[in-house]
């Protein structure tokens, strides 16, 4: 058998009736819903109009290469502290460098990257291939 017991609402000590109760939870709810949204809160910034440019070159002294010679596929499934692109390939698959460069650092850690190779290229670009 079931039963079912109804307590008492007391503010303060003292019993209110559920009606009243109900009632001014719903006309406060009538009262905040017709107010209005403040415009200033989401106009914190001014824009500005940047000049017209007249022509923008952009060269390259270096070619990246992809790393995999074909594409296998990418599994993002990881967002979180994980700005990088995860290749999948079968195991034994060769991986190329990006760009040429020297081998720099060769680590095994237990958390994060696991064991990776980080690469070093002309200027300040670098590459890390982690498994």
């Amino acid at each position: 058998m079931i039963k079912i017991e109804w307590h008492k609402l007391t503010i303060w000590g003292r019993q209110i009736p559920r009606r009243i109760f109900g009632v001014q939870l719903a006309g406060m709810a009538i009262t905040l819903s017709l107010l209005p949204y403040p415009t200033h809160a989401f106009n914190y910034m001014e824009t500005a109009s940047l000049p017209e440019a007249e022509q923008v070159v952009v060269t390259t002294t270096s070619q990246y290469q992809f790393p995999l010679a074909e594409t296998i596929g990418t599994s993002q499934g990881y967002h979180l502290l994980h700005p990088g692109v995860d290749y999948r390939a079968p195991k034994g698959t060769e991986i190329l460098a990006t760009e040429a460069g020297t081998v720099v650092e060769v680590a095994k850690t237990r958390v994060g990257y696991g064991n990776f190779v980080r690469v070093a290229h002309a200027g300040t670009a670098s590459s890390l291939y982690a498994h």
